[in-house]
């Protein structure tokens, strides 16, 4: 297949592994099975990633994960089509991506059809939201009025307060990173899901079973972890964000199967086996970036345009080290499902909340070996302010971390290409002015040594 050309650069990304591709066809085969099983009258839940689906495989009953579907929409350039429909329908312009992809696409003739990206998504009967995010939670409720499903909104209560290097108690001493209280809330919360879930299922909850879901992401983020590691510790990196995103977010979306834990032990020992054969995955491997923000899933290739023409490798991410410091836990068996609310509690505040955030940020930086940032936030999201990225984008650049903050769609195939040359040249820009003299310096100094 051809590859799509716009100004001197591709749109489709070259994979340097198997797991990307394997994930997805897993993913696809999957996805057609829901939409059997759906079509048999089993109920469907449509959740976000940052949802508790480890409930819903513990339980056995079909879900769309609603970042999944989007990232599915933008890969095949559709997500532009939907949101210029909820434009012509007098919807706002610029709304969250994540969350208003669906919206848009439950608008169009494909979804009353049954039509869509990879046969069309299976129609919920219920929708998850949350009261967290009152805009998030208002395109739910649209969404779910327009599939005739019934919503549910989980209350997500916020911690004010993480303790320093929240990450060192994460996966044996969860307790003690919340206020009193709050973790308590989280638990009864879910609670209640489960409670709901079964009512409009059918279908009964065993603890047995999701513990030994927990028990098998605690296995699938230990290779993670091992990932990032090796990746930390090689020079050049034998696999940048191309290659990692798609592989380790499409087994995320799916965490806790016995499918993930072996797809994510492959991917390490895949990636194992090429950097002891010596392959670099930037060749030129000069600058090592790390990557804040969402990832581009419309267009992958847009980080390889700059590995390859200034050795700048994407080292780093969130969507990796997250999975590896934020979902292990150790000590569930007493408790699974506190468990699983003390992963979803921090998610957003550790990724997010600026000192939680950047103390994280700062400290895998270090042990990553990084030279400078890019940081595309999501100026649309409810959930993100603006005082929280410029608190971010300062305290990375007093410690020394070049920032470069380009605000351009990560969804929106129709948009990118008004923003694409703007952006590329901002990027290499930066490159070449900001980064490329720190680095020089830092060869200068490690020669004199």
């Amino acid at each position: 297949m051809a590859e799509e050309v716009i100004t001197g650069r591709t749109k489709r990304s070259k994979k340097n592994y198997e797991a990307p591709k394997l994930a997805s066809a897993f993913q696809k085969q999957r996805f057609k099975e829901f939409q059997e099983r759906v079509k048999n009258g089993e109920p469907c839940v449509l959740l976000s990633a940052n949802h508790p689906l480890e409930f819903l495989i513990a339980m056995d009953i079909p879900y769309v994960c609603n970042q999944w579907f989007t990232g599915i929409c933008a890969a095949k350039q559709l997500s532009g089509n939907y949101f210029l429909k909820m434009e012509e329908m007098g919807y706002k312009r610029g709304l969250c991506g994540y969350c208003s992809t669906c919206l848009g696409y439950a608008l169009t003739e494909e979804f009353i059809d049954g039509q869509g990206p990879y046969g069309g998504m299976p129609k919920p009967s219920i929708v998850l939201g949350e009261r967290f995010c009152s805009s998030s939670s208002k395109i739910m409720e649209l969404f779910a009025e327009k599939a005739g499903a019934k919503l549910y909104n989980l209350q997500n209560p916020a911690c004010l307060y993480m303790p320093d290097n929240w990450w060192e108690l994460t996966r044996y001493d969860w307790e003690k990173l919340y206020e009193p209280g709050k973790l308590d809330e989280a638990e009864e919360d879910f609670r209640q899901l489960i409670s709901f879930l079964e009512k409009e299922s059918g279908k009964r909850f065993d603890e047995t079973k999701l513990l030994e879901v927990m028990h098998n992401i605690n296995k699938q983020e230990e290779y993670y972890d091992k990932i990032r590691e090796l990746i930390a510790a090689s020079r050049p990196t034998p696999v940048t964000i191309p290659d990692v995103l798609p592989a380790v977010m499409q087994a995320q979306w799916n965490r806790g199967l016995p499918w993930a834990v072996e797809h994510a032990k492959n991917f390490y020992e895949e990636i194992k086996a090429k950097a002891d054969a010596g392959f670099a995955a930037v060749p030129n491997e000069r600058i090592r970036l790390a990557w804040l923000g969402l990832g581009f899933w419309q267009n992958l290739a847009f980080y390889q345009y700059f590995e390859e023409k200034y050795g700048a490798a994407f080292v780093w991410s969130v969507y990796l080290a997250v999975a590896a410091d934020n979902y292990i836990r150790y000590n569930c068996d007493e408790n699974p499902i506190r468990a699983v609310a003390s992963h979803d509690l921090t998610m957003n505040d550790c990724l997010e909340l600026p000192k939680m955030s950047v103390q994280w940020f700062l400290h895998e930086f270090k042990k990553a070996d990084v030279d400078a940032v890019v940081f595309c936030p999501d100026m649309a999201c409810a959930e993100r302010n603006v005082k929280a990225t410029n608190l971010t984008i300062k305290a990375l650049e007093d410690a020394g971390y070049p920032v470069l903050k380009i605000e351009a769609s990560y969804l929106d195939g129709n948009l990118w290409e008004q923003q694409e040359s703007i952006v590329v040249g901002m990027v290499e820009e930066f490159l070449e002015k900001r980064v490329t003299p720190i680095v020089e310096a830092k060869e200068a100094k490690h020669r004199v040594k």
